[in-house]
This record gives structure tokens, sequence and C-alpha cells, in this order.
């Protein structure tokens, strides 16, 4: 365990106010093994997506498209954040596997506020 403590860092992803998806991030060598979410969150579904244009590191992609991430039985990889789930740290089974995305973002029920969700990240390298 202390090996995976040693190469966990964070990133975090804002969700705007009304919006169904997150800011992205560039994983670079990492994965994802988790999310926080603040104590206050819209109840409801979370997926995630991928988009492969890393051109800008900087910004949203010009081009290119968000997908949503499937899993290998090809049903989306998702998980349910309950109002008991809210300001808690947890993961989703079967996102610690994915290594080959790039740059992440996550889609959401609508949010009724601005939210900053923290991606837990574990470092490949």
């Amino acid at each position: 365990m202390g090996n995976y403590d040693n190469r966990r860092s964070t990133k975090t992803v804002t969700i705007a106010n009304g919006a169904t998806v997150s800011s992205s991030i560039i994983l670079g060598q990492a994965s994802v093994v988790g999310i926080r979410t603040p104590a206050a969150f819209t109840s409801g579904d979370v997926s995630f997506q991928n988009c492969h244009n890393i051109a800008d590191n900087s910004t949203e992609p010009a081009t290119g498209e968000f997908f949503d991430v499937y899993k290998q039985d090809g049903t989306t990889l998702a998980g349910k954040i309950t109002s008991a789930a809210q300001g808690k740290e947890y993961v989703i089974e079967g996102l610690a596997e994915l290594s080959s995305l790039s740059r992440f973002r996550l889609k959401v029920a609508a949010q009724g506020a601005a939210r900053t969700v923290t991606i837990i990240l574990r470092e490949l390298s």
C-alpha cells in the first residue's frame, strides 16, 4: 500500500452551474483511481469521458470530441452519487484499470451551482 500512496496525486475539475460535464484534465502518466465530491453535489449518475486530442494543454480541445468510456462488456463505466455519498472519496469499479485515457472529464447530473470535484490519480511511472 505504501507504493500506491507514494504515487498518488490529485487534480480538480469544475462543473459549472447547470452543466452536465466538467472541465477536463490531462492525465499524462497517471490513471484515475477515484473521485472526491464536495459536500454539496447534486445526486445522480456519474460517468466518464475521454478525448485523445491534447494539442493544447491549457484549454478544451479545439477539434476532436469527447466520448463516453465503456467497459469491456460494452456497458458505460459509471457509478451513482447519492446524498449519502456527497462529500466523500470513493472508487468506481473498473476505473483504475483505465490507463489509456488522455484528456478526461466527468459527465454528471445537472448541478445546482458550480462544483469542484477532486480527481484522484495514481502515477504510472
